[in-house]
């Protein structure tokens, strides 16, 4: 985050200031600063925003998302969504945007004077309205122009600025691959902040660096009310997402580890992994100068293999899904048969009395500074670890913090809709659907800067009455009508006038076994920002290049068994696993005169009629920070239960006797921790030796092995100049066979000359007879002699 960001969410009053490591749900709106810039992440996937831009997240899914642009640019470097059946949808004032794959897409949203521009880096892009129906593919700008009839003109996409900025931030690719799903939203920040390490008990473990010495899990920070969820952590360090919203977190030696537990490729998001010390657990020992702090509440971190309990749903397989990194398989079984059978019933005692190994770490504080989303680690006082290992435990927030205000929120329309108490549990027949907030049909105002809260305030109310998310949508070429309505800023082209069916949506219920009393939750204010920001006054965020601006977590748990999507949810892809629907979650109460919790419930407060008008909502008093000083042993008495002096010596005596008991316990586990760690280190150099020993034996193999290619080459040297000695051979034999033949030839042509020399001899010497001798034996000569 660049600059300056308002966030405006489901249920707020007013925008306030965003903040780095916000969880995003649907239906939340943001701003831009002008010369400010943001970037939201989510797993792998990102979303930037550049000066002078409002988006809202409509619908945040699994493999679904629908967001609307009602001024300025945003950048998306999608990597794993959307998937190959479903499509992203980005709505602009002049039409709808529909990405169908991964890639790199720029839209720009312009105005009646400016072109709305959408260009496609990567990945393919497919733009409807009035009358245009376009496909935009790789290395393509559409822009579009124009208000009741548009036109749209082709162009080459270039980068600008803005682009080389959103490249300059893209999440960086860690090589943990077999360690955490690169799914996981912020695992990418955690090699700049920490080291991974291999632990033979946890497997892949990362140790924070830099954290002072009493620093704990969840202590820096503050916390935050977001539907769906309920209360939701937000910490304050760069890096401070996935460790607090996924896995789970135990001490060795002297040293915090994170352990993200078994490997699976699409992580669920857990607004908080942690369980909660109730005030009568603790208040005898703590007590608050303010008598409006309200009562002590504590909480600590879950260890690897103790059961996190949602209160916020009791479907089976979100529970499975948010669990299986960290707790058995058989655990989990159990558990969720128990789920099944008892929809209604508390946490099993599987949950409820858990060893929870990290109770002596657990932070308290004042229980309007939890409500109040102040920050913690000021308020925080020191209770003895003696104390917090002997407290009760609650996996649900305790009822100082989980009752709802039964109060409607400041400025909410005057014809409020009837709200109704929380319904049953729906049926385990699957990952209920997502309550969606559809796209307002206007852009909500540009929020006013100079009245911003300065981090992001507490919604005062639950949401109301929900409309549900509507189908995702594949617009064939001209199905301009079935688009859903856009948000239009002024000076546009009206919405499209049709707009996609709506399924019913299925009734939930605030998970069963939460200390908070049912009660009415008031009606929400409108769904958009009443006004519009002044950035003049709000002080800008400069955060590092590798830490992400606002992250928005999966919503979603990943795909359930064969026998929890028999039914899929309305609004849900068949087959696809999709956000759990959650209760209709009260919103965070007003402590201001909340006096200290003692053993007991809590009387519910009395709720509002259905259709009650609406009203403001109280706010808590405001009050500057402190760190309010614990009681000391001798005065552990609240001062209400004064005692005489006796027994105040005896607890004190108790208290000293058991810090001495927990340190003589701290010792040994040191002591085992270090022999662990000496273990740890003689099996890491025997494997060090061993892997030596074997590349060391992989070397004289491959020396070997070069050794015999080497004789084999030279074998075939030989061989090859044997046959050509033997091919020389035969052809100076042949030669000689030619030169023997011509020889032959030669002489018996010579013989044959001679031979007719001779007869032509014999014929010469027959003729010169002939005329020497006369003839005789002819007629008339005288015979031959005999």
């Amino acid at each position: 985050m660049e600059g300056a960001l308002a966030f405006y969410g489901p249920g707020d009053n007013d925008w306030s200031a965003g903040q780095v490591n916000l969880p995003v749900a649907e239906g939340g709106w943001f701003a831009t600063a002008p010369q400010s810039r943001a970037q939201f992440q989510i797993g792998p996937d990102t979303v930037d925003l550049d000066a002078s831009t409002q988006l809202n997240f409509a619908t945040l899914r699994n493999a679904f998302m629908q967001a609307a642009v009602t001024q300025g640019r945003i950048s998306l470097d999608l990597r794993q969504r959307p998937t190959h059946s479903e499509t992203d949808e980005v709505d602009v004032a002049r039409g709808g945007v529909w990405l169908d794959r991964p890639g790199i897409y720029d839209i720009d949203s312009g105005d009646a004077d400016r072109p709305t521009r959408i260009t496609v880096f990567e990945g393919r892009a497919h733009f409807v309205g009035a009358g245009v129906d376009r496909t935009i593919r790789k290395g393509e700008q559409l822009a579009v122009s124009g208000s009741d009839t548009l036109t749209a003109e082709l162009h080459p996409a270039s980068p600008d600025a803005f682009d080389e900025w959103c490249r300059r931030h893209e999440p960086r690719q860690p090589r943990i691959a077999e360690r955490v799903s690169p799914a996981m939203t912020g695992v990418d920040d955690l090699a700049a902040y920490g080291a991974w390490n291999n632990v033979p008990q946890y497997g892949a473990v990362w140790f924070p660096q830099a954290v002072p010495a009493d620093w704990a899990p969840y202590r820096d920070g503050h916390w935050v009310w977001i539907e769906p969820w309920g209360w939701n952590w937000v910490d304050h360090e760069p890096w401070g997402f996935a460790p607090f919203h996924y896995g789970r977190w135990i001490r060795l030696g002297y040293r915090w580890a994170w352990v993200p537990g078994e490997y699976v490729p699409e992580p669920v998001y857990a607004p908080a992994l942690v369980a909660y010390i109730p005030p009568p657990a603790i208040e005898a020992v703590v007590s608050f100068d303010d008598p409006d702090a309200g009562p002590p509440i504590g909480w600590f971190p879950l260890a690897p293999g103790e059961v996190y309990w949602p209160t916020y749903t009791r479907d089976p397989g979100y529970f499975r899904n948010v669990n299986v990194t960290s707790v058995s398989v058989t655990k989990i079984t159990n558990i969720t048969a128990v789920i099944v059978n008892q929809p209604a019933a508390g946490p099993p005692p599987q949950v409820a009395q858990q060893a929870f190994a990290n109770r002596g770490a657990a932070t308290v504080v004042p229980a309007r500074t939890f409500i109040g989303s102040a920050p913690v680690a000021a308020a925080a006082v020191k209770v003895a670890p003696a104390v917090l290992q002997k407290a009760s435990v609650a996996v649900a927030p305790p009822s100082a913090i989980a009752a709802p205000v039964a109060a409607a929120a400041a400025k909410a329309p005057a014809a409020a809709p009837k709200t109704n108490a929380p319904a049953a549990p729906a049926p385990a027949t699957g990952m209920p659907g997502a309550v969606a907030k559809a796209t307002p049909a206007n852009p909500p105002a540009a929020p006013v800067f100079s009245k911003l809260a300065p981090a992001p305030r507490v919604s005062e109310t639950a949401t109301a009455a929900k409309t549900p998310a509507p189908e995702p949508i594949h617009p064939p070429p001209g199905a301009q009508a079935n688009r859903p309505p856009i948000a239009q800023p002024e000076k546009s082209a009206p919405p499209l006038a049709a707009t996609a069916p709506v399924p019913p949506s299925a009734k939930t219920s605030e998970a069963p076994g939460s200390a908070a009393p049912a009660a009415v939750p008031p009606t929400a204010a409108g769904g958009k920002p009443p006004n519009a920001p002044d950035f003049s006054h709000l002080a800008p965020t400069k955060l590092p290049a590798k830490a992400p601006a606002v992250v928005a977590p999966p919503k979603h748990p990943s795909a359930p068994a064969a026998a929890d999507r028999e039914q899929p949810a309305p609004g849900n892809p068949v087959g696809r696993a999709a956000v759990p629907t959650p209760a209709t979650t009260p919103g965070p109460p007003n402590v201001g005169h909340l006096a200290p919790e003692h053993a007991g419930p809590r009387a519910a407060p009395p709720a509002p009629g259905p259709g009650a008008a609406a009203g403001t909502a109280p706010q808590p008093p405001a009050v500057s920070p402190h760190r309010p000083t614990p009681q000391e042993p001798s005065a552990a008495v609240s001062h209400e239960k004064a005692a005489p002096e006796a027994s105040r010596a005896a607890e004190q005596r108790a208290i000293e006797d058991q810090a001495k008991q927990h340190a003589a316990q701290e010792a040994q586990q040191r002591a085992a921790a270090q022999a662990a760690q000496q273990h740890a280190a003689q099996e890491a150099q025997q494997r060090a030796t061993a892997q030596a020993a074997q590349q060391h034996a992989a070397q004289e193999a491959q020396q070997r092995a070069t050794a015999q290619a080497a004789q084999q080459h030279a074998a075939q040297e030989a061989q090859q100049r044997a046959a050509a000695q033997a091919a020389q051979q035969r052809a100076a034999q042949e030669a000689q066979q030619r030169a023997a033949a011509q020889a032959a030839q030669q002489h018996a042509a010579q013989e044959a000359q001679q031979r007719a020399a001779a007869q032509a001899v014999q014929q010469h010497g027959a003729k010169q007879a002939q005329h020497a001798e006369p003839a005789c034996g002819q007629p008339g000569l005288p015979a031959c002699p005999k």
